[in-house]
């Protein structure tokens, strides 16, 4: 019985040094093909990575209104209107037509090309195109944080700096019609309640205006480069498809195609 046993697994190890050199042998045998192929595809990424412009993050810090303890807009709205074309008009009349399509990165005589036209689908183009580059540049994150995405890291610290004027100037104004209208709410029960002589009981009334707490310019600017990251995916990707396709090739190879013409 034992014997037997031993005999079991002696064969059990050599069939798996047998399996093992027959890897080797087909990793050797197709190594310039593997070896090419890894190459080709670092060179192709190393390529790409040297023609991919560098874009530069800045970042504000941005306390939102509160009233009675709640946000008078939440992220998603304040990213509503960061991607609006309000909040477009606003920025082109602040900075300038030209000044503006820079900053988003636009091609200006493409632009224009649309501006020209008269063409209904052409304008309505030329605003998803300019939404598009917005809702991929700006981003209100975490209810905290005004985030701008640009090439030049000029531009994005000013537009970062102009987007957060505007949102505590918006949010303010809103902050203020709430207030007037709870103004003028309780106004109106505090007359009603002395003509029934009834007690008026003022209601715990809690406000926080909205204010700037770091501004782009006083905060550092990201450098966003993911070169060496994306050469080395795609290096280790490249390494497990060359190994894969070299075993689709040997397999292939000694395949009797005599046998499969024959079928």
């Amino acid at each position: 019985m034992a014997t037997k046993k031993n005999l079991k697994k002696s064969n059990i190890i050599e069939e798996d040094e047998i399996s093992l050199i027959d890897i080797i042998r087909v990793l050797w045998r197709w190594r310039y093909f593997i070896i090419s192929f890894i190459g080709i595809v670092t060179l192709i990424s190393i390529i790409y990575v040297t023609f991919k412009p560098v874009y530069y993050k800045s970042q504000s810090i941005i306390k939102l209104a509160s009233f009675n303890d709640t946000l008078i807009e939440n992220q998603n709205e304040v990213n509503d209107y960061l991607h609006s074309l309000i909040c477009a008009e606003e920025a082109k009349k602040f900075f300038g037509e030209k000044t503006f399509y820079k900053m988003l990165n636009l091609d200006i005589d493409a632009m224009k090309k649309y501006l020209k036209s008269d063409e209904l689908w052409s304008k309505l183009e030329f605003n998803r195109i300019i939404l598009e580059r917005m809702r991929s540049m700006i981003s209100f994150e975490k209810n905290y944080y005004l985030i701008v995405k640009s090439r030049n890291p000029i531009y994005s610290i000013n537009l970062n700096k102009f987007l957060a004027e505007q949102i505590v100037k918006r949010q303010n104004n809103l902050l203020n019609k709430k207030l007037e209208n709870y103004k003028e709410r309780y106004k109106a029960i505090f007359f009603r309640t002395i003509l029934s002589k009834e007690k008026f009981v003022i209601p715990s009334l809690t406000f926080q205006n909205a204010c700037i707490i770091l501004s782009a310019d006083k905060n550092v600017i990201e450098k966003i480069s993911k070169k060496r990251t994306i050469v080395i995916i795609s290096f280790c990707i490249s390494i497990f498809i060359a190994i894969f396709l070299a075993f689709i090739l040997e397999f292939f190879r000694n395949l009797d195609w005599k046998q499969v013409i024959n079928l």
